[in-house]
């Protein structure tokens, strides 16, 4: 009778196979030694199971939910695999601990903002990056904010008119390239 072998060893031959595949699995592989040592420290011996793989993805109590998913997603990974050499390994369900990705929540910026970023970029010290600044933000605006907006936020103070800082912006553009030509003739 052959003894069990270990979780790390489990996990070892596992990476060694992916890599071979071609995979680099280089923080997700990382991980995977975690648990792999944290499955033996405790004592456990045998396949793989989700109550395992979720005690050790939660771990880091700190943590947030996203990074947990991705912690068991490693796991769980590693755990299809196994289940072809030994069907008693538990494999964690899909989403068990939530999505593994949170998109954060995008700023829109305001008109008041954008002239307040065009303003700013004039200030910058060095001699193209005032330029280059200006020209970014002003053709970002151009092409980000919809035509019936580019009059400005009802309401708000008038600071200056997009349509000023646009072409601000687009004259910036045309004397940033004129002092790149005269850097590098």
């Amino acid at each position: 009778m052959t003894a069990t072998p270990t979780m790390l060893a489990l996990v070892q031959e596992y990476l060694a196979f992916r890599r071979t595949l071609g995979f680099a699995l280089g923080t997700a592989g990382q991980e995977l030694l975690l648990f792999a040592r944290y499955a033996d420290r405790t004592g456990h011996r045998g396949p793989v199971t989700t109550e395992l793989a979720v005690r050790w993805a939660q771990l880091p109590t700190q943590a947030t939910p996203a990074y947990w998913a991705w912690r068991l997603q490693a796991v769980r990974l590693f755990a299809q695999h196994q289940a072809v050499e030994d069907p008693r390994t538990e494999v964690p369900p899909p989403g068990l601990l939530g999505p593994t990705f949170r998109r954060a929540q995008p700023h829109i910026y305001s008109t008041d903002e954008v002239a307040a970023l065009l303003r700013a970029a004039r200030t910058l010290r060095r001699r193209t990056r005032p330029h280059t600044c200006l020209a970014l933000f002003g053709l970002l605006h151009r092409q980000c904010m919809p035509a019936h907006l580019d009059q400005g936020d009802p309401g708000s103070e008038p600071v200056e008119s997009l349509g000023q800082l646009q072409t601000d912006g687009a004259r910036a553009q045309h004397h940033h390239v004129e002092l790149r030509h005269q850097a590098s003739p």
